[in-house]
Parts: C-alpha cells; sequence; structure tokens
C-alpha cells in the first residue's frame, strides 16, 4: 500500500521484525530511544509539498501527516509541525511531533509527544543534552536527550536533538502522580521575575504561566496566592507563606545548577524568569520547577554566582535567610565537585558528545548559526570555536567557582564533613 495516496489506511503503530539474525522483536524502550551512548537515526516520510509547505510557514503551527522511522520502529500517521520561539527557522526548522493526534491514545515507547530541536541557537549542538546530564548528576527532575541526524524523504536534513516531553508520562514517573497541575512558563520580554502584578489571575494565566492540563480549570487563582505569598508576605511569615506553594529547597537547588552552568535564559535569566515548566504537585500542593531548552548554558567560566539574583523576587528574599544562602552556596559547591575540572567528568562528557555529533554537524546541509545565518563559516569554524569553548567552560568553570565561594567565606571543612543539605544523586523528587 502506498501511505502517500491512501491517507484513510487505519493508524497503525508497527513494531516491524528486527534485524537479528534470530527475527525476533526487539522490545525496545523509551531509554534505548534516548541512549546518548550512540548518534540515533529518524526518518521522515511525508508528502514532498507538505514538507515545503512547513518550511515555507514556519512560523505557523500547522501540523502535517508523516510517516516516523526508528531502528525497525515504524509510527504511521504521526503528525508534525514547525516548533520554537527565537530558534524557528525556514531552512532547517525546529520540529514537534505528535504520534496521538490523529488518534489520541496512540503512543510511541510511552512517548505521546516528540521535540526536535534544530540547535540554530547554539553553535555548538552539544549544550541541552550536558546540562541535562548535570540536572540528572545532581538529582533533580532531567529530561532524557540524544543526538540524531534527521531524514526527510531519504534526504539528510542535518542533526537535531531529541528531547523528552513534559507529560503525564514523566510526571508520573517522576512524582509518581499525574493529578496535579503542570504549567509551562512564558518569558513575555518583560524582564518579569515572579512580582506580584495584581489580583487578577489574568495577569498571569495563561500568557505568562500556561497551563498545559486542566485546561478547563487550571486554578489560576493559585498563582496569583502564590504570588502574594512570594512578594507581600511579612520578613517572619515569609518561609511559612512561601513555603506553602513553592518548594523552596527545589527552587534553590535549581538556581544554583543553573547558575554554575552559567545560563543566561533559565530561572533567574537576564532577560526575566525563563525555560521552566512548573509542576504544582498534588500530593503537597507545592510547586517544583523542571527544566526546559538549556541551549542557553556554558555561557562562560567566569559567570558569577551571585548574577541576577536580586532580580527574581523569591530567590531575593530566600538568600536573605541564611539557611539558604547556606544551602545555595553547598549546591555550588556540590556541583562543583560533581562537574570537576579539566579532565573531571563533565570535561570528559563533553569530549565525547562533541566527538560523537562532530561529523555529522559538519555535514548539515544547513550550517545555520546563532545571529549569522547560514554561512561558510558556520559549516566549520564557528562550531570548533564553539566546542573549544564547551571544554574549556568544563575545565575552568571548577577553579572559578572555587574561589568565588572562598571569597564569600564558604567552609569546605563544613562542606567535606557531610554538614551539608545540598542533593546527592536523587533522581526524582518522589516522596
Amino acid at each position: 500500500m502506498n501511505w502517500k495516496t491512501h491517507w484513510w489506511a487505519p493508524v497503525l503503530l508497527l513494531a516491524l521484525p528486527a534485524l537479528a539474525s534470530s527475527q525476533e522483536s526487539v522490545a525496545y524502550t523509551v531509554a534505548d530511544f534516548f541512549d546518548g551512548s550512540q548518534l540515533q537515526t529518524l526518518r521522515i516520510e511525508m508528502v514532498p509539498s507538505d514538507w515545503q509547505r512547513l518550511k515555507d510557514n514556519y512560523l505557523e503551527d500547522t501540523y502535517y501527516r508523516c510517516r516516523m522511522e526508528w531502528k525497525d520502529l515504524v509510527v504511521e500517521d504521526a503528525s508534525i509541525k514547525s516548533r520554537g520561539s527565537g530558534s524557528r527557522n525556514p531552512l532547517k526548522p525546529g520540529l514537534g511531533i505528535d504520534f496521538s493526534k490523529v488518534v489520541s491514545s496512540h503512543r510511541f515507547l510511552g512517548l505521546k509527544s516528540l521535540v526536535l530541536r534544530n540547535s540554530v541557537q547554539d553553535d555548538s549542538m552539544v549544550h541541552e543534552r550536558l546540562a541535562m546530564a548535570v540536572f540528572e548528576r545532581m538529582g533533580l527532575v532531567s529530561l532524557r536527550t540524544a543526538s540524531a541526524e534527521l531524514y526527510v524523504n531519504g534526504e539528510y536534513a542535518g542533526l537535531y536533538q531529541m528531547v523528552e516531553p513534559i507529560d503525564s508520562r514523566l510526571l508520573l514517573e517522576k512524582f509518581g502522580e499525574t493529578s496535579g497541575y503542570l504549567f509551562e512558563f512564558n518569558n513575555l520580554a518583560d524582564g518579569y521575575g515572579w512580582q506580584y502584578l495584581g489580583d487578577d489571575p489574568a495577569l498571569y494565566v495563561p500568557d505568562r504561566w500556561e497551563p498545559k492540563n486542566h485546561d478547563s480549570d487550571p486554578d489560576a487563582a493559585w498563582i496569583v496566592s502564590m504570588l502574594q505569598a512570594v512578594n507581600l508576605s511579612s520578613d517572619e511569615d515569609f518561609l511559612t507563606a512561601a513555603g506553602k506553594y513553592v518548594d523552596l529547597d527545589n527552587f534553590v537547588i535549581h538556581a544554583a545548577v543553573e547558575n554554575f552552568m552559567a545560563e543566561w535564559d533559565g530561572v533567574l535569566g537576564d532577560t526575566g524568569s525563563n525555560n521552566f515548566y512548573f509542576y504544582r504537585r498534588a500530593g503537597d500542593d507545592r510547586g517544583t520547577l523542571i527544566a526546559w531548552d538549556k541551549e542557553g548554558t556554558f555561557t562562560s567560566p567566569d559567570w558569577w554566582i551571585w548574577r541576577t539574583t536580586d532580580q527574581n523576587a523569591l530567590m531575593r528574599r530566600l538568600l536573605l535567610i541564611p539557611q539558604y544562602r547556606q544551602l545555595y552556596l553547598e549546591t555550588l559547591a556540590s556541583t562543583s565537585e560533581t562537574c570537576g575540572g579539566e579532565g573531571g567528568w563533565l570535561w570528559q562528557e563533553a569530549r565525547r558528545v562533541i566527538d560523537q555529533v562532530r561529523p555529522s554537524v559538519l555535514l548539515d546541509p544547513f550550517p545555520i548559526c546563532n545571529d549569522s545565518g547560514a554561512d561558510s563559516d558556520c559549516r566549520t569554524a564557528r562550531r570548533e570555536r564553539a566546542w573549544s569553548a564547551v571544554l574549556d567552560f568544563a575545565a575552568w568553570r571548577k577553579p572559578a567557582v572555587d574561589a568565588m565561594l572562598r571569597e564569600e567565606g564558604f567552609s569546605w571543612t563544613d562542606y567535606a564533613l557531610g554538614n551539608r543539605r545540598a542533593p546527592r544523586g536523587r533522581n526524582s523528587l518522589r516522596p
């Protein structure tokens, strides 16, 4: 059957016979799909005119039917669209694949959807993979990522970053529940840092705090109450009031890990809070941060550890409290210890990932770099400089942060004796 012309064919999720000599089907898992030890390959087949329309209308969110192959698994009648904000591009579009748009119950290895980042805002094309690996090592909620060569209608479309979606499946895995409220935070280019703007819920939801579930009743009044507690509670009542709505330890640890990675576009971003999801847990009714879109990491080894901490209303107040200031410093120390310097874990992982993706990146038919468009310099020279910068960051960030901690009077003796609150290897916030 020619799937291109017979769109009335039943929507199927097929596991074709494996290529192994046993001819038995392989039981793949989502972990296999995001296995970063090898470069993945995705193949998309779709009506060629639809692919051209997607690129011509890359600013639109129109879905087109497609067929996706990975190893010996095939998804018939998936849906694909252009996606992203500042990363949207007509030559190499960022892509979102929805496996359930035609039939809501359909999944691929349990996934309802898949994000394919074009990485046009990250010349190295490895920032997000490495950043999520750091989050995982630090015991925070992290998303699986892997690099993949993408072929569309048999032609190489470039290297993409596959990113695990934040959905009910992930919530169940990380929190042991799915009934809480999930929001995606949107930066509206106004420098917003969790300030209280008034008691009208429409000031926050849905534009700034976008509901991703409970669409008909996102309980926007809860967001208002949270920000009232964060901004208007007295100093004496602050911890109790704010702690009723936000997992304060999680917030500080998350912010510290991002600042270690010199994240300019995160929860303490230079242009306001950005790039996180916020899950209001049903178990204790408190909000937890989930990292998202970490291409803005690894900016500079000399990134100041206090940068923009005073521009976020919640962080500013927390750092005035000795126990949370200490937690922030301990997390920086713990992240520094975990990542290491030259030859340490992060440096070795960066070198491995760069070596893995280099050939595919250099063969990318659309060598598009951040702020430069497609040019010959982007194909090789800017890539090599970006990779060198990542390795330099991994080598020199630890000594830079350690020096800043010493300037703050941080006690390495107490830290070494184990008198610390920073996370040590938890990869879930489940109770």
